[in-house]
């Protein structure tokens, strides 16, 4: 049940995030405002939150975040590569249903639910990997930071309004309605997490793949990133109060 839920809010919150993205930066034919509306929708649920969701709910919050990265995985490869590249003929039903987050969380679920035994021989080395979880990601993150701009991402406007609608804005309404709806507890606190993370490195990515702005993509990444430090941590202490 609990894991349906996790799937059922990760979907309203990207409902909301697409909704309210297409208000902000309401002119589809700008360059940058793609990779703007991008940058606000996809936050960075893998490698930033699922360390915090571990850290602070321990396996309940992994296994939430799981399923909010299989949504992102869902929703960035129709949703977003669509807008990244004006053309809906760039969705591949085979990226949306066989790349490693969706894959991971199927073997995942199917484990747990019938529950498999798994030898020490495959599971040590598992645990291994999931150590990694934390200081991996701080490197990828600071790498990305090593690469951008900050006084340009600071006074760019529309960097600047990514970051705040990203890290405040969006995921307060979005987190209201699916609190009006009922969620609460860890399956609340671990929405947060995943919806109030920076922009994702995906969105270079993509921005690259589509021959779009990618120092725009960089800079929102690593001032998300940055402001992150401060918003993350005030908005996860309201959903434990509230949840």
């Amino acid at each position: 049940n609990g894991i349906c839920l996790s799937f059922l809010g990760a979907l309203i919150v990207h409902l909301v995030f697409i909704l309210l993205t297409t208000i902000v930066f309401r002119d589809r034919e700008d360059s940058r405002n793609r990779v703007l509306r991008f940058a606000a929708v996809f936050g960075n649920c893998g490698f930033m939150s699922l360390p915090i969701q571990q850290a602070v709910l321990s396996a309940d919050g992994v296994l939430f975040g799981a399923s909010f990265v299989a949504m992102f995985n869902l929703f960035s490869w129709t949703w977003g590569i669509t807008e990244m590249s004006g053309d809906k003929k760039n969705i591949s039903l085979k990226k949306v249903l066989i790349n490693p987050g969706v894959t991971s969380l199927i073997i995942g679920l199917l484990i747990f639910v019938f529950s498999v035994p798994i030898p020490k021989v495959v599971s040590l080395p598992v645990e291994y990997f999931a150590a990694l979880n934390t200081p991996l990601p701080m490197i990828i993150i600071g790498y990305h930071l090593s690469k951008s701009k900050l006084l340009k991402s600071v006074t760019d406007i529309g960097c600047v309004l990514c970051s705040v609608c990203r890290l405040l804005i969006f995921p307060a309404l979005a987190l209201a309605a699916v609190y009006l709806l009922g969620f609460r507890g860890n399956l609340f606190v671990s929405l947060t997490i995943s919806s109030c993370s920076p922009v994702a490195a995906y969105t270079t990515i993509f921005a690259y793949k589509f021959d779009k702005d990618t120092e725009l993509s960089v800079n929102a990444v690593s001032l998300s990133t940055l402001l992150s430090l401060a918003t993350m941590p005030v908005l996860i202490t309201v959903a434990k109060l509230i949840a």
